[in-house]
């Protein structure tokens, strides 16, 4: 695995401000940003590997299903509030209007539904009812190769674009990115990143989110989801250098609010790639 020699620390800060501004959608700068690349070289990487919790591994391949960032599950829980506070004015204000007939002094709770139905409603439900979190992204060892599913989400909160894109990486030209940037004194994020690097170009970098930290109650909680960061990596590299790794299918999955499983779904061209045992590829 080759290392990102010609690119300075200070573009990929910049390369990551952009990228975690691409999730959480704050102002966009690298204040409070660090990185830190970890090894490489699996022979040199005495981090002991572990995942956080299940992972599906056979001999051909490993799926390590990525939990939402902590925002992003916020404005999950939060589209279903306001789904079921719309759906509630909806209710309320068309039975009444049925019961009563059309009423002047009802005319502002009339306002406030056909707001709510026409900008808020289907924004929220499909944030939190039609998109799916719970993404998953796959690490062939026989072909040396990454399957990735992200979720590209754009526009402001009631206007907004969302889509799922896929992207295969060559194992060989992946480097890992622990990053870290405090939007607030309480409001931290730590994530392994996976970085595709094929020319030492800025532009032509692509990344992905592998794993973040939740949003517990405890500093505690915090160092103890963030030392994951490396024992994920060094996982990955034991694996696809075909180590021997912890048998982690005992463990539970993470908890997400409204996983939506059944709207994800592999490209088929891809899914039969990712599974593929090298021979037919």
């Amino acid at each position: 695995m080759k290392i990102n020699k010609f690119i300075s620390h200070k573009k990929m800060r910049l390369f990551f401000a952009q990228e975690i501004k691409a999730i959480s959608r704050w102002p966009y700068g690298t204040e409070g940003i660090e990185l830190s690349r970890l090894l490489g070289d699996v022979r040199y990487n005495l981090t002991p590997p572990e995942a956080p919790w299940h992972i599906d591994v056979n001999d051909d391949y490993m799926e390590f299903r990525r939990s939402p960032f902590w925002m992003v599950s916020g404005e999950v829980f939060m589209g279903f509030i306001l789904s079921l506070l719309s759906i509630s004015f909806l209710l309320v204000t068309v039975s009444s209007f049925f019961a009563l007939g059309y009423s002047p002094h009802l005319f502002f709770a009339y306002i406030v539904t056909a707001f709510f139905c026409i900008a808020v409603l289907p924004s929220a439900a499909k944030i939190a009812f039609l998109t799916p979190h719970y993404l998953p992204i796959r690490f062939n060892r026989k072909t040396q190769k990454i399957y990735v599913a992200d979720l590209k989400i754009e526009g402001g909160i009631f206007f907004r674009k969302i889509k799922l894109t896929f992207r295969e990486m060559d194992w060989k030209d992946v480097e890992a990115w622990s990053v870290s940037r405090r939007f607030a004194k309480n409001s931290p994020y730590f994530g392994l990143h996976l970085v595709e690097n094929t020319s030492n170009e800025i532009s032509l970098l692509k990344q992905t989110r592998m794993y973040a930290t939740r949003a517990p109650w405890t500093n505690e909680e915090w160092e103890r989801q963030r030392s994951y960061i490396p024992k994920i990596w060094s996982y990955c590299q034991h694996y696809m250098a075909f180590m021997p790794v912890p048998d982690e299918s005992t463990k539970p999955k993470p908890f997400v609010f409204l996983r939506n499983n059944w709207l994800f779904k592999w490209p088929e061209e891809m899914d039969a790639r990712s599974k593929s045992s090298g021979d037919t590829v």
